[in-house]
This record gives structure tokens, C-alpha cells and sequence, in this order.
């Protein structure tokens, strides 16, 4: 480089700078020339040269993202629009291949969601069934080991009291087993209660869910107008309903369209389990209600912001209270099945207890004299090593029933992912499927209509061009390198410093043609117009001119280029010498960066030199 560059300097300096070529005698008569004089210092080697475009952003241009046919067009030139402006309404061509071809897809994507529903609920009813079976097992081993207990203690307390005294023996077992029935007739009365009590409340709260879902119902198909009776009671802010997500809305006519077909009333034939999950589906068809009401477009006297904002508040009511129910109707439903298995559970601690004693009061009157100390130590000896061997068991159940959960748990996220994943496969296709409308989405006013009323367009077609109501130069960043937002940065037009920025946008992917990555920079454009060329020069957070206190190694030493002589033979520097004499000095040169040259060898920090 080194070797190419010198001629190229050389031609430069005796063109533009041909002042230095010329013999200036100093005498009393000439003033001496005051020389410009530069210390050398140090930088780190930290900064990244990148560059930049200015791009005009004054436009913008609507296309269309299906292929259809277009019903509505709104867009005059210098027509005023806003956010909420319908630019056009393209309703789709039903001969298209692009059409068909997508309704076979949505039937296929339907089928599949169905089946992953199907492979849901098997799924489910397969690991709900083992972690039922396990926490019987569970139940019935720490039954067994309550009862176990129970008998430890009251063959340590007849021990304890009664020792070889057989009558004693037998009046305080006789009293136990009295006792103990009359605990369990009165255990078995008040499972009878409870359970009843329970059931009462479930008809109570299944009526209260009767009653809100007819109604939530009769307000949906109100504002939707699903049923032939109310399909026309609409017609006046249906455009506004929930244009912003045209697919949800017609996902959410399709539920409601399904509720009616069932009548509420049915609801009372179902299953508690088939009305669970029917309770949670309204539910999620009050939630999407009130969001299709939130990407509803105001329309002055017809759907006016404040009736917008009611129905979304009703909706979500609505929802929240259904699920609501459904939370209790579960928890009562659950009820039944752990209250019985408790009342049974105790009942069965009872009736152990009950059959020890039995099985005691008959041996006394069998046996009389054979029981004695070394009978009471062998029991409780052989009692003590079977609830060792059942603690064992039911650890080991415990740690089952954990298992089995999480894979339930795991197996399950996998299958909603993948019906997720269906499911926004379906919202993509159902759009295509049911046209589009194109609203502005910013205010402005319209520069050019690019197509007509009743032109078939297909995707990616422009509809016509808005020019933004705000001024939108903006400079374009490409760097190979990962920046951080709010990076600064200067920046140079043709090599002139016009001063500093800051990155305003992260981009996480790299273009893989240019392998750049793009940012946002922001400046000032007084200067700038579009198509301008920007160098732009990063440097991290801790960089800047260092003292000359910082590591050399740390160090390099830059100069500016109009100190730099360059000659056939190589580079090089007037340097002052401590005593003010002057001398030149040869230096080897590496990088160039706006205006500045890197010095390999021949200076050091300190140095003062001179043009």
C-alpha cells in the first residue's frame, strides 16, 4: 500500500499545495512564518466504519395482499385521510386458482385441527386416567397406613394399661368398638348431607349459567345479526364492526352461529363434562366478541365510540363471568369426588380400626390365658415393620403421580402448539378467503390512485400512494456488525464532518444479500437531502480521545493527513526537536479514515510536529 499510495500523494500535494514547493528565504525583512504544530497523541483502535443512505419517507404505498376484484375504491387524489380511512374493498375471485387452491388448503388445515383436538383429549383422558389410578392407590396406602397407626397405638395403650389382666383387656376393647360404631354411623350421616348440599348448589349455578348464556347470546346475535331474524339489524355499522381483524370477526359469527344452532336450552342435556368445556368455549366467544369490538372503526351517528367502548365492556363482562362459573361448577364437580373419597377414606380408618378390635375381642375369648407381654411385643413389632414397608410404597406413588404430571403437562404443550400453530394457519387462510379491506392506518393526504373501481388485482398490486402528514427524512444504517441502541455516532458527506447521532432502531436479522444488518440513525437533516451518502464512524461508550497516560500497546497513533509529506521514496513529518530546530523524519503508514492517517512507525506519542 505503501508503494501505491506515495505517487498518489505526491501528485496531490504538488497540485494543491504547491505553496510548499516554494524556496521562502527567512531575513529581517521577512516575517518568520508561524507553523502549524500538532502533538502527536493516541486513540484507541475502537471505532467501526459503516454507512448510511437518506431515504425519502414522504410516501407510502398501499397494496393489496389478496387477488380479487375491487368493489370500493377511496382515493381521490388530494383527498385528506386518516387512520381509520376504508381506502378500498377487494372481494376475492372465487374461478382464481390462488382462490381454490386456498379453500382446499382451509378444509385440510380444519381437518387437521380436529384431529389434534381428538389426539388432545385421548391424550388427556389417557394420563387424567393413571393419575386417578395412582392417587387411589395413594389414597388406599395411606388408609391402610392410618390404620396401621391406629392399631400400633392401641395395642401400645392396652399394653400400657391392661398388661395380662385379661378382663381389663377385654372391657376396654368392647368400649372401643362401642365408640368407634357410633362414629361411624354418625361419619356415614354426614356424607349424606354434604354430599346432597353439594349437588343442590350444582343445579343452582347450572340454572344461573342457563340463564346469562341465553342472554349473552341474544346480545351477540343483536350486534352481530347471525340469525335470520336479526341478520339485517346491522346492516348499518356492520362495515365498522370490527374491520381492523376482518378474520376474527368471522371466526366469531362462526361461534356464534354454532351456539345458536344448540339453543341454550340444550345445555341441559349435556354432561357436567361436556358443559364444562361448552361453558369455557362461550367464554373465549364473549372474549373474541369483545376484541373484534376493539378493532371496531368509530363511525360518527351510527357506531359512535361510546356504544364501541359499551359492548366491549359488556362482552368482556359477559366472558368474565361465564368463566367465572365455570371455575365454581368445576370446583363443585370436583367436590363430590374428593368429599366422598374423604368421607370413604375416614369411614375406612373406622372400619380397620372396628375389624382390629373385633378380631382382638375374639381372640381374649378364644385364647384367655395365651395373650400375654411377649404377644403385644411381637404385634407391635410386626406393625411397625408394615408401615415401614407402606411409607416405602407411598413414596414411591407420590413420586409417580409427580412424574406422570409433568409429562402430561409437557405432551399437552406440545399438541397446543401445534394447534396454534394450525389455527393462525387458518386466520391467514380465511383471510384470503374473504377478500380485504385496506384502510390508510396514518393520516395524510392521497398523491396518487394506482388502479380503478372494478379492476382485478392480485397480491401485492398497489392500490395508491399517501403522502404522511409529517415530515419523514430518514437515514438508513447498514453495518456488519451488532449495534446497540442508542450508540453514537458521527458522520461525514464527502469526507466534511457534519456532526453526531445516536441508532434509534435494533435490527436482529441480517439481510443475507448485502450481510448487513439495517438501523435508524437520528440527526439532524438541515444539511441533508435525499440520496445523500453518509460515512458514518461508531465508537463505543468508552471511547474518545485517551491521555497520553493510557498503555501505548492500548494506543495508535493517528495524524492528520495535511501533516503527511509524501515523496518517491516514502512518508514523511517535520518534527520540532526539544531545542526548536526542525527535521523531517520517515514514517511507514497504515489505515486512512476521514482525514487522519495511521502511523505504523517513525513517531511517538509526544512527538511535536509541524507543516
Amino acid at each position: 500500500m505503501k508503494n501505491f499510495l506515495a505517487p498518489l500523494f505526491l501528485l496531490v500535494f504538488i497540485t494543491s499545495c504547491s505553496v510548499e514547493g516554494q524556496n521562502i528565504e527567512v531575513s529581517e525583512s521577512t516575517p518568520e512564518i508561524e507553523r502549524e504544530q500538532f502533538v502527536v497523541g493516541g486513540k484507541k483502535n475502537n471505532f467501526s466504519n459503516i454507512y448510511g443512505n437518506i431515504l425519502n419517507n414522504n410516501s407510502k404505498e398501499l397494496v393489496a395482499h389478496t387477488n380479487g376484484q375491487i368493489d370500493y375504491l377511496a382515493c381521490q387524489v388530494g383527498a385528506e385521510v386518516d387512520s381509520e380511512t376504508l381506502i378500498a374493498k377487494i372481494s376475492p375471485d372465487v374461478a382464481d386458482t390462488f382462490y381454490k387452491n386456498n379453500v382446499i388448503q382451509l378444509n385440510s388445515l380444519r381437518e387437521q385441527i380436529l384431529n389434534q383436538n381428538n389426539i388432545r383429549r385421548s391424550t388427556l383422558l389417557n394420563f387424567d386416567s393413571q393419575i386417578k389410578q395412582l392417587a387411589f392407590q395413594e389414597n388406599d396406602l395411606n388408609t391402610q397406613l392410618i390404620n396401621l397407626d391406629n392399631n400400633l397405638g392401641i395395642l401400645k395403650n392396652q399394653k400400657d394399661l391392661t398388661g395380662n389382666d385379661i378382663g381389663l383387656q377385654l372391657e376396654s376393647i368392647i368400649e372401643q368398638i362401642s365408640n368407634l360404631e357410633e362414629s361411624k354411623a354418625l361419619l356415614e350421616q354426614n356424607k349424606k348431607e354434604t354430599l346432597k348440599d353439594i349437588v343442590v348448589n350444582i343445579e343452582n349455578l347450572k340454572q344461573q349459567i342457563y340463564n346469562t348464556g341465553n342472554k349473552s347470546l341474544e346480545k351477540l346475535d343483536e350486534i352481530f345479526g347471525v340469525s335470520s331474524e336479526n341478520k339485517d339489524e346491522n346492516d348499518e355499522f356492520e362495515d365498522f364492526l370490527g374491520a381492523k381483524n376482518s378474520a376474527l370477526k368471522a371466526e366469531t359469527e362462526r361461534q356464534i352461529t354454532y351456539f345458536l344452532s344448540k339453543g341454550g336450552a340444550s345445555l341441559e342435556n349435556l354432561s357436567d363434562e361436556d358443559l364444562s368445556n361448552e361453558i369455557k368455549k362461550l367464554s373465549d366467544l364473549l372474549k373474541d366478541a369483545a376484541e373484534v369490538m376493539s378493532n371496531s372503526i368509530e363511525s360518527e351517528g351510527t357506531f359512535s365510540k361510546t356504544t364501541i367502548d359499551s359492548l366491549y365492556n359488556e362482552f368482556l363482562g359477559y366472558s368474565d363471568a361465564v368463566l367465572g362459573y365455570k371455575t365454581n361448577f368445576d370446583k363443585l364437580r370436583n367436590a363430590i369426588g374428593t368429599t366422598g373419597l374423604k368421607f370413604d377414606s375416614d369411614l375406612k380408618v373406622l372400619e380397620g380400626s372396628l375389624t382390629t378390635l373385633n378380631n382382638q375381642k375374639t381372640n381374649i375369648e378364644n385364647n384367655g390365658s395365651q395373650n400375654s407381654d411377649l404377644t403385644f411385643d411381637t404385634n407391635i413389632n410386626n406393625l411397625e415393620n408394615q408401615i415401614d414397608s407402606l411409607k416405602i410404597s407411598l413414596k414411591n406413588t407420590s413420586e409417580q403421580i409427580t412424574n406422570t404430571k409433568e409429562s402430561k403437562i409437557s405432551n399437552i404443550n406440545q399438541i397446543d402448539i401445534q394447534i396454534s400453530q394450525i389455527q393462525d394457519s387458518i386466520s391467514r387462510t380465511s383471510v384470503l378467503l374473504q377478500g380485504e379491506k385496506i384502510y390508510a392506518t396514518f393520516p395524510g393526504i392521497v398523491k396518487e390512485k394506482k388502479v380503478k373501481e372494478g379492476n382485478v388485482v392480485s397480491t401485492g398490486t398497489p392500490i395508491c400512494v399517501i403522502v404522511p402528514e409529517y415530515n419523514s427524512l430518514k437515514l438508513e444504517v447498514y453495518s456488519p456488525n451488532v449495534l446497540q441502541l442508542g450508540s453514537q455516532f458521527k458522520y461525514y458527506k464527502e469526507g466534511e464532518f457534519l456532526g453526531t447521532g445516536s441508532i434509534m432502531t435494533e435490527s436482529p436479522v441480517k439481510n443475507i444479500q448485502t450481510q448487513n444488518y439495517t438501523y435508524e440513525g437520528s440527526i439532524n437533516y438541515s444539511q441533508l437531502k435525499e440520496g445523500d451518502y453518509l460515512d458514518i464512524v461508531v465508537t463505543n461508550k468508552e471511547s474518545g480521545n485517551d491521555s497520553l497516560g493510557e498503555s501505548k500497546k492500548d494506543l495508535e497513533i493517528w495524524l492528520p493527513i495535511t501533516y503527511v509529506k509524501p515523496r518517491l521514496e516514502g512518508y514523511f513529518v517535520s518534527v520540532i526537536d526539544s531545542d526548536g530546530s526542525i527535521s523531517e523524519r520517515s514514517i511507514d503508514i497504515g489505515r486512512m479514515n476521514y482525514g487522519e492517517v495511521q502511523v505504523i512507525s517513525g513517531l511517538e506519542l509526544g512527538d511535536t510536529i509541524s507543516k
